[in-house]
Order: structure tokens, then sequence, then C-alpha cells
């Protein structure tokens, strides 16, 4: 009888064969930094985020994060901060909650923690949030995202620690919409360098999330109630639950020896299978 495959085991003995150089598939690459790592990554779209409430459950959600997360972050990249540098070693920076106490509501939230070795490093431990001022609120503008990943080794060792971030997560933000599966993600700094990388995989890897979520979220026809993709874990809130045929429908659809739905009230979390 041959031995179970054990897949922690096996990403423990190895874990560089989930990064990617950078720049891999440029002219004159590949250059000595992660450019892509394979993950598993939850995408969350939610609005208010120049609100108090919200900026305050954003600030919970990063505290459940750091209980699995922190010992292993290492950088905080931030675009045009409002003081500061963008780049700021994880020890030396302040607190998620103090920041956001600091910043205007008219001024939009970009923070990228980080747990690559060097501050260009793709890197499996990630928590971004992209924030819309109150000013784009007021004229429409209003969807705004929250990404969060861990390693596939961590998944394998803790398997429902991911998960009930998700549901917490999307009980505390109210999303419109949200997924989550597996991803790479690509250097904050580099990310247009990997991006043919991110293509490449992606073709070969079906069902693979790729893109950028807050450029999505920033089309005008993603105002609309329509349902991005389907993954692992899929949200759906109200509305798009009942484009989808609503629950009832789903349930008499989805059998629950193969699907779990996990009802939040205002949202519907889907999940397709056991493992990512």
């Amino acid at each position: 009888m041959e031995p179970s495959f054990d897949l922690a085991e096996e990403l423990a003995k190895q874990p560089q064969l989930l990064e990617i150089p950078g720049n891999l598939l440029m002219k004159g690459g590949p250059e000595d930094y992660i450019g892509a790592m394979l993950c598993l990554r939850g995408t969350l779209y939610f609005k208010g985020a120049h609100t108090p409430a919200v900026r305050e459950a954003l600030c919970q959600c990063f505290d459940a994060f750091k209980r699995l997360a922190e010992p292993h972050l290492t950088w905080l990249w931030r675009e045009e901060p409002p003081e500061g540098s963008p780049l700021t070693p994880y020890t030396e920076a302040r607190s998620l909650r103090d920041m956001l106490s600091r910043m205007d509501e008219n001024y939009p939230l970009s923070f990228y923690y980080t747990s690559g070795k060097q501050s260009n490093d793709a890197s499996a431990w990630y928590f971004r949030l992209s924030g819309r001022a109150a000013w784009e609120a007021k004229i429409g503008r209003d969807l705004s995202v929250l990404e969060f990943s861990i390693p596939l080794i961590y998944q394998e060792q803790h398997p429902l620690s991911f998960l009930r971030l998700f549901l917490d997560f999307a009980r505390l933000l109210n999303p419109e919409q949200g997924y989550a599966g597996h991803a790479f993600n690509l250097s904050v700094t580099n990310r247009s360098e990997n991006e043919p990388t991110e293509a490449f995989m992606a073709d070969r890897m079906p069902g693979l999330d790729v893109g950028t979520a807050s450029l999505l979220a920033k089309r005008p026809e993603f105002k609309q109630a329509k349902i991005k993709t389907v993954s692992w874990l899929t949200l759906l809130n109200q509305e798009r639950l009942q484009s989808a045929g609503g629950l009832d429908s789903l349930q008499a659809q989805l059998p629950s020896s193969h699907f779990a739905l996990y009802d939040l009230g205002a949202s519907v979390v889907i999940q397709s299978g056991a493992y990512a």
C-alpha cells in the first residue's frame, strides 16, 4: 500500500516551489526578488470605508488577521500617505487603528501589509485595504476592497482558520460580494512586470483568481448587481443572491454532501467542497 501524500509535509520541504522569480517573462528577467507567490486569497467588496464605523470594522478585521500573521509580517506599504514614508518596516509602523484615526474622511485608504524578506517580494501573508474617500462615495464611487491571504501550507495545517476569517470579515463589513480561492499575489511595487506571469499561470490553472480587485471596483459597470466570479468561497449579498435564484433554489441545486451554505443575514457564503 502506497503511503498517503502529505501536502503540508511536501510544502515544508520545498517552499520555494510556490515562488516565481520577479520579471520572469519580461525582457531582461528573471530578477532577484519574488515576483509572484501562490497562496489562498480572499476578496471582499464593501462600502463606507470613509465612515468611522466601517474603519473600526476594518481594524477589527486586521486584529483578527494579526493573530495568525503577525509573527510573519515584515513590511507596510502605503500609496501617497498623508504623513510618513510609503514604506515602513512592520515593527516600526503605527497601529492601523492609530493611522486611520489620523486620516480625514476625504483621504483614500491604501495599506499593504506583506511578509516578504525583501520589501519588493510578493508574499503569501498579505492584507490589503483599498478604501474610497468620502467625496468619492458622495458621487456614487463607494466600492472599496479588502484582500487577505495565507500560505497554502498554513491552510493545510489549519484548515478552518481562513474560512473563519472570511466569515468573520463578512459579518463585520457587510460586503456587496466576495470570493476566495487560489491566487498569485504579485509584488506590490512591481505588479505590471509580473502580470505576464500571472496570465501565463491562469491559462494553466483553471479557477485561479486573477486581476486587480481595486481597479475592477472602479469600473462603472461593476456598480451593477453582477457576480464577478465563483470560487471555493463565494459571497453574495441579498440582491445578487436573488439574481442567482434565491437561497432556496441554491440549496435545492447544491447538494449538502459537496457544498456548505452560511447564511449571514445580509449575505450568503457558498463553500464548494471542504478544501480550497
